[in-house]
């Protein structure tokens, strides 16, 4: 059957934090591989308070412009932890 409920990327964090609240994650690292990782950073962007780490790797559709080539930068793996005072 086709999704009706999780069409966009916004509403896909909403079903990820609600995931995080029935396992009572109040702060957790989130790890996103692919989609996964685009998935991750948006729901980092919508609730960073709950993020203590965020690692991507291969992170689908988010590349820098000026990168000619996006095979370098796909097999890198990246790791952003967020600043916490």
């Amino acid at each position: 059957p086709e999704n009706t409920r999780t069409q966009t990327m916004p509403e896909l964090a909403v079903t990820m934090a609600r995931a995080s609240d029935a396992l009572r994650l109040d702060r957790f690292n989130l790890w996103g591989t692919s989609f996964g990782g685009k998935a991750a950073v948006c729901l980092a962007l919508q609730y960073p308070e709950r993020i203590q780490a965020l690692i991507l790797e291969s992170p689908a559709a988010i590349r820098p412009r000026a990168v000619s080539s996006v095979k370098p930068f796909a097999s890198r793996r990246i790791a952003v932890t967020a600043a916490r005072s």
